[in-house]
């Protein structure tokens, strides 16, 4: 009986561990709870470090507990999503970053060619603060608009030809929408889709 060459094993999403990748001093800024190492990229943290060092990944204790432990147990993160924003068929992702200086920003960063390009959709707050915020994750496809400055001649839907990145209150402090951003026509808009 012939013997047949035993193919490599199959490489997954999860991150390995930043040890070997990523200097000390990176290590230490991110200490990421381990839900985040297995959804953030090495890629993009290495990114992150070198293009804007005084940004950071906002660690486990600056979420409300009771929250973020439950968004781990669903397995949902609440400051990482993936999605094709731009729609260029490359895997982008959004993020809540301190960037430093008391200032917490809801950034996307936009997966071109081997590099990202880092988008700031929104401030969100004060770093030192809990995180109220969440980020979700809208598919593309039509969506109502909720906004009490429409007249009725407006037009009250939109349609996301990509991923959109939902900017929101965690729903069991807050009712309301999302502010939803989303590229049309390479050009990056928003807009408040009802929950």
């Amino acid at each position: 009986m012939e013997k047949v060459n035993e193919l490599p094993p199959l490489k997954n999403d999860v991150v390995e561990p930043m040890k070997s990748i990523i200097s000390e001093d990176a290590q230490k800024k991110y200490s990421l709870d381990e839900i985040y190492q297995k959804y953030i990229s090495t890629e993009l943290l290495l990114f992150i470090e070198k293009n804007h060092p005084a940004w950071s990944i906002p660690n486990e204790n600056m979420w409300y507990p009771q929250l973020f432990n439950k968004y781990k147990t669903d397995s949902s993160l609440v400051n990482s999503i993936a999605g094709d924003f731009d729609c260029n068929g490359q895997k982008d992702q959004a993020l809540i970053v301190d960037k430093g200086k008391n200032s917490l920003s809801a950034v996307v960063f936009l997966k071109v060619d081997n590099s990202f390009e880092a988008v700031e959709l929104t401030e969100i707050g004060a770093a030192g603060e809990k995180i109220e915020f969440v980020l979700t994750l809208y598919k593309p496809g039509r969506y109502n608009i909720i906004d009490p400055d429409l007249s009725p001649s407006d037009l009250n839907t939109v349609d996301f030809k990509c991923d959109g990145v939902g900017i929101g209150k965690f729903k069991e402090l807050y009712e309301g929408g999302n502010d939803v951003f989303y590229w049309n026509r390479n050009q990056l808009q928003s807009c408040l889709i009802e929950e």
